[in-house]
């Protein structure tokens, strides 16, 4: 097996090898570095799914290739000694920090004992199991068997069980059920369940019999439920079993049919004790087929539209599986002492189960919600009702009804149920013990609406940050800072980051470390992140101390909160990560020239390098720079320009203007130079010589998403265009799905673009929002257009013109700049008609036009061969149009269709 571990040796096996010492060479001087390829790009190194051990002293990740080859490396922290093992995936520590075990493409399980750095083959396995808690145990799935192998790490020993069809740990560890088929001890059982004690190797049969299903343990591993089925398709042979740790074996608690209830067969569902033992919850259906009334019309197989249908047919076709009544799955709740004892909390009409609260004695559900829900901003049904439910007696009373948003939870504490109304942009709490409704941020005059650009017409929350004391105070987000809120909406809302934010042009955000329960006077760590000049760090805050405290900031990459996507976005929105069992974080830095590696903190003040990746260095690499520039209106806006790392003042660049929305934010993310997926490579464009400059779009006026791009982004060009190094003879524009939207837009008030590329751009406004969606059939009439991204902000009956000037389709006659389209047929953002259409009025109108569709690929490409070939053909575009070279033939004379798969047309002739 030696041939699987490359292995970075010097003295030991824990070697003192880093990645610095594994990597030999010099960094060349900037006139004899590289220019990006094809080949550069497979081989690009890549630091994912690093994990950090409970106790903080190990870490282990993977360096991935795009061409998919891989190495696990386990590095001590402490020390930085390191051991490098080819293939390997899926590291787990245990939880007691003294073993890794990870798997390697053949499908090999490896054990590493971590203080040694002993490395030891484990079995020829799969499905690799850890316990949650400090148990030596590991269960698999061994390739040579069709059963389970339980192992222990320290010992070696190793119990196989052939004829398992599956094994389930307990909360603790320490015990392990075995999910058996039918054996020679067991002639009239089809399956039986047994229950192994690890700690004395003790093995209890609690169950023979039927199929099973949808096991649980309750909480201190000392009940469990599951489910049998008799293999029907309908839910009437469902039985629930029960079993108590020291009995006999398991009994039936619900034995097929729940009396007296509405829905009165078991469903095969994941089942819930509550904390203290004594109720099981589970969910109860009534899966019954349906017959035709009339057995005259048997066969005819019609869809009938009606206009008082709240949903539309091909929306209800395609969730006729899920919502429909007959096959609906109600949440109810049993006594396990007291089998008699059950009451369903759920109905039919009740949409989804919210939780419960902290004490488990009340559910929360969101019910009555006809057609779709995103049409919530005019059509009634479409917003839920919420409604609490006693989980002791199954009463039930309606808080909010027709809620404008979804954001619903209970408290920490469970004492009361909290919401935002998004038409209000408050937040709202209700009491359970008095039934009070408050309005809790009625005296607050900050924003706590989200600043999303993506969204720029409906309202959501800047969100919660989590609560104080047993639900004393609540902690929520305005655009910049965090308050504390009294939930009964009686005290002053307190600034806890003392306005802080708001001075400064800072965003703070809580760092998430699996809690949002805090104590007076503890201290949180917090994301900060200046909107202005785009610098990062972290701060600490003392709760009730009135203690902010700056530990870092400056123009780099630390964490970026999610807030809106990006494809220049790279690891920024990597979270830092807590071990368990010491204050110690995993995060990372990173800048546009800075490779996005892995470091070590304690107090996020000073931080440890552990990783040091720099493939960039010996690349004609990006320089990233924050530039400002006025728009028609006089307002300021932002962009950032990417420079060659050998810019020479004296020559003129040809530049590539690409852009979304607001991008400028990402200044300090590292850009991986990947092939072209629908979107361009920046890293590569930028090596070959060209200029990229990213502006932001986001001062959008309802209405006028049109002219919106078109003022952001010429208004950049000709910023750009007074520079002497720019030649404003060879601009070209570039956008991938709503970014080709805006690319086409300005295409039709502008020829001052030598060229021009879009990826699922949308070009008839007007049909996309009244078609469906090619694949479910979705339509996106008051969603998208009316209140989201598209920013029409009115119906088409209520502003047809809008529509209209907004839909390049009807002012394709003033393109004059030669485009490039992508769109492929199983597009299911945009429809790939869309494409079509533009490619076929420019094509009438005698414009130079060309569209690339790839079969079998979406909205983005997935396939690395048809990837390698768009990169080509959309560098071959831009270097033809802006760098003077020479055509391929695919661009001088296309390709017949004849030719598809024989003749690719890259070659230059």
């Amino acid at each position: 097996m030696n041939y699987l571990i490359k292995v970075c040796l010097y003295l030991s096996l824990w070697g003192f090898a880093s990645d610095a010492l594994c990597q030999s060479g010099k960094v060349p001087d900037i006139a004899h570095k590289k220019t990006l390829d094809l080949e550069s790009i497979k081989k690009w190194p890549e630091i994912d799914n690093e994990i950090i051990s409970r106790d903080g002293v190990f870490i282990a990740y993977n360096i991935q290739n795009t061409d998919g080859s891989n190495e696990l490396v386990v590095k001590s922290i402490a020390t930085h000694r390191e051991i490098k093992l080819g293939n390997g995936k899926e590291s787990k520590f245990t939880n007691d920090s003294h073993f890794l075990f990870f798997k390697t493409t053949a499908d090999s399980i490896w054990k590493v004992e971590l203080y040694s750095g002993k490395l030891e083959f484990v079995d020829q396995g799969q499905y690799l199991e850890l316990p949650g808690s400090n148990s030596n145990w590991v269960i698999y799935k061994p390739t040579k068997s069709k059963g389970w192998t339980i192992y222990n790490a320290i010992s070696g020993k190793k119990g196989e069980y052939n004829t398992a069809v599956e094994c389930f740990f307990s909360h603790t560890g320490q015990d392990v059920l075995i999910y058996k088929t039918g054996s020679q001890e067991n002639k009239n059982a089809d399956y039986v369940l047994s229950w192994l004690n690890l700690e004395n190797d003790k093995e209890i049969q609690i169950y023979k019999g039927n199929r099973l299903s949808n096991v649980v343990f309750d909480f201190n591993d000392q009940q469990l439920a599951f489910i049998s089925s008799n293999g029907e398709s309908t839910y009437r042979g469902n039985k629930i079993w029960y079993y108590k740790k020291g009995t006999q074996g398991a009994k039936i608690l619900i034995d097929s049919v729940v009396e007296d209830l509405p829905h009165s067969y078991v469903g095969e569902k994941k089942m819930f004790f509550d904390k203290q033992g004594k109720r099981l919850f589970f969910y109860s259906g009534n899966r019954v087929a349906r017959k035709s009334e009339d057995e005259s019309v048997k066969g005819t197989m019609v869809n009938v539209w009606n206009y008082k249908d709240e949903e539309l047919q091909s929306d209800q076709l395609n969730s006729i599986q899920e919502r429909s009544i007959s096959r609906k799955l109600c949440l109810s709740v049993i006594d396990v002492e007291n089998s008699e004892k059950v009451i369903q909390l759920q109905q039919v009409s009740d949409m989804m189960l919210i939780g419960l609260n902290a004490t488990e004695d009340f559910a929360l559900f969101t019910a009555n919600i006809n057609g779709d829900s995103r049409e919530n901003s005019w059509r009634l049904t479409a917003r839920p009702d919420i409604y609490i439910v006693n989980t002791k007696d199954g009463s039930r009373k309606l808080i909010k009804s027709r809620l404008r948003g979804f954001d619903v939870r209970f408290s920490v504490g469970g004492k009361y149920v909290i919401w935002y109304d998004n038409q209000l942009n408050a937040w709202f709490t209700y009491n359970v013990r008095t039934e009070n409704t408050v309005n809790i941020t009625s005296n607050l005059k900050s924003r706590i609406d989200a600043e999303n650009d993506a969204n720029a017409l409906s309202s959501i929350s800047e969100g919660i940050a989590g609560w104080l004391g047993n639900d004393h105070l609540l902690l929520i987000y305005d655009r910049n800072d965090i308050w504390a809120i009294d939930p009964e909406g009686e005290k002053q809302p307190i600034n806890v980051t003392n306005g802080y934010g708001k001075a400064h042009n800072i965003r703070f955000r809580r760092l998430d470390f699996g809690t949002n329960h805090f104590n007076l006077n503890d201290t949180i760590i917090l994301s900060a992140f200046n909107t202005k000049t785009k610098q990062a760090g972290f701060f600490s805050v003392s709760l009730g101390r009135d203690n902010l405290r700056k530990l870092v900031m400056a123009d780099k990459g630390y964490y970026f909160p999610p807030r809106y996507g990006s494809s220049i976005l790279g690891k920024a929105q990597f979270k830092p990560v807590r071990a368990t069992n010491n204050n110690v974080f995993l995060t990372r830095i990173m800048s546009g020239g800075e490779y996005s590696n892995l470091y070590y903190t304690s107090d996020f003040t000073s931080f440890s390098q552990l990783t040091s990746l720099s493939p960039q260095k010996d690349y004609n690499w990006y320089k990233e720079q924050l530039i400002h520039w006025k728009l028609p209106n006089g307002n300021e806006t932002s962009g950032i320009l990417y420079k060659p790392e050998d810019f020479d003042n004296t020559k003129r660049y040809p530049v590539i203007f690409y852009y979304y929305e607001r991008e400028s934010d990402y200044l300090n993310s590292f850009i991986t130079p990947n092939l072209s997926d629908g979107t361009i490579s920046i890293p590569w464009l930028v090596s070959h010589g060209y200029i990229v400059c990213v502006p932001d779009i986001y001062h959008y006026i309802a209405g006028y998403p049109s002219k919106n791009a078109y003022n952001a982004v010429v208004s950049a060009a000709d910023y750009l265009s007074k520079l002497p190094w720019i030649n404003k003879n060879k601009m070209a524009l570039a956008g991938h799905s709503f970014g080709g939207y805006e690319t086409n837009c300005i295409l039709t008030q502008t020829s001052i673009f030598a060229a021009a590329f879009e990826a699922a751009g949308i070009c008839n406004v007007i049909d996309d929002y009244l078609e469906p969606r090619r694949k479910d059939g979705m339509g996106r009439i008051g969603f998208y257009y009316e209140t989201g991204q598209g920013r029409m902000a009115s119906s088409f009956w209520e502003n047809p013109k809008r529509y209209i000037d907004n839909s390049p389709i009807f002012e394709a006659a003033k393109v004059n700049t030669p485009l490039l389209i992508m769109h492929n047929t199983n597009d299911v953002a945009v429809p790939w008609t869309q494409g079509y259409v533009w490619f076929n009025a420019l094509q009438r109108l005698g414009k130079e036009v060309w569209m690339l569709q790839y079969d079998n690929e979406g909205h983005v490409m997935s396939d690395d061969q048809n990837k390698v070939d768009f990169s080509q053909r959309v560098m071959q575009f831009f270097d033809y149009y802006l760098m003077g070279k020479q055509a391929p033939k695919w661009l001088k004379y296309g390709i017949p269709a004849s030719m598809k798969g024989t003749d690719n047309g890259l070659k230059i002739n």
